[in-house]
């Protein structure tokens, strides 16, 4: 199924820059009120909103609304919260840019993103990925010294997207 029409979804939702928030323009049946706030919050975090069948991400609906086309990427979330669609917080990546901006995984027990603790060395080690593949930054004594080494990385190779600590 083709994504409405940008005209379609800016007759039916109105789209706050400042806080984010869809609202319907357009009451689009019995439980949808006109003004009321479009959508809810998935398990992940995201608002998904249930329009002609189809389930959309808020945060799609908002960029569509706010350049006039649908989005070509993904939208990266800047400060990482997923139901934040305010216009500043929101970005065209790729997946690979996308996946940067993301904090350390849950299983990470350094503290610090792409830190680990290497039990052959006894050492800490710092990995960065770059063009999806595995680069190794050294061995430090410490935690501190290997994310240092991380974040330098981050900000040379990742740009706007560097996400660190």
């Amino acid at each position: 199924m083709r994504n409405p029409s940008i005209d379609e979804i800016k007759d039916v939702f109105e789209y706050s820059p400042e806080t984010g928030i869809l609202r319907w323009k357009n009451a689009t049946g019995r439980r949808r009120k006109t003004g009321e706030i479009a959508g809810c919050k998935s398990t992940d975090g995201r608002i998904l909103i249930g329009f002609k069948g189809k389930l959309f991400k808020a945060h799609r609906i908002a960029w569509a609304i706010m350049t006039g086309e649908w989005p070509k990427l993904q939208i990266d979330h800047i400060n990482e919260d997923p139901s934040d669609n305010r216009w500043k917080n929101l970005r065209l990546a790729n997946k690979s840019q996308n996946m940067r901006n993301i904090t350390r995984i849950k299983s990470n027990t350094s503290g610090y993103k792409g830190v680990s603790f290497f039990k052959r060395t006894e050492k800490w080690r710092a990995t960065i990925a770059i063009n999806k593949k595995q680069i190794h930054l050294g061995y430090f004594k410490t935690a501190e010294e290997a994310r240092d080494a991380y974040r330098e990385a981050s900000i040379k190779f990742h740009e706007e997207f560097a996400k660190h600590d």
